[in-house]
């Protein structure tokens, strides 16, 4: 992945949660994964940012929830029944994602991971940064997403912390 090559060794696997949104696959790394829920009522925030859904108490603690549809600038539709929130751990934020449905966890060789074309870069509203690659598995493409820049635009709600 941009920025982390250095040391990589040639066997060298990454685990990534993989998961759908609008119909494409998105990976991330594992170790940003504290648990994936199904959806339970979100409690809306009023003056929160557009992608933000709202709040959720989990086991007592507060977590944002952010609509990962929304922030990728996906239409908006109702959740379907395999709809899943992925509760990320990056950098002592908390942070619940909402995903269409979570479709496996892998393991893809460092090498099946190349940076993603600069034209997608220069395009995407997400910034540089939050699409660390591109990863093959198999015939499939992964968008390997990374959260801790995915999440760090404000979208005007405080993050709980781990």
């Amino acid at each position: 992945m941009p920025g982390s090559d250095a040391g990589r060794g040639e066997g060298e696997e990454i685990q990534l949660v993989v998961f759908e949104i609008a119909g494409s696959d998105y990976g991330v790394r594992i170790l940003d994964v504290r648990e994936i829920i199904r959806v339970p009522q979100i409690t809306s925030v009023p003056g929160a940012g557009e992608a933000v859904e709202g709040i959720i108490n989990l086991r007592g603690q507060v977590i944002p929830v952010i609509d990962l549809r929304k922030k990728l600038g996906a239409q908006a539709r109702e959740l379907g029944r395999e709809a899943r929130i992925v509760v990320t751990s990056t950098e002592g934020r908390v942070v619940g994602v909402i995903v269409d449905a979570v479709k496996e966890v892998v393991r893809i060789a460092a090498s099946a991971i190349e940076p993603p074309p600069q034209e997608v870069v220069a395009e995407s509203s997400l910034g540089g940064q939050a699409i660390e690659g591109i990863g093959r598995v198999g015939e499939r493409l992964l968008i390997l997403l990374s959260l801790s820049e995915l999440l760090q635009v404000d979208d005007g709600i405080a993050v709980a912390t781990a």
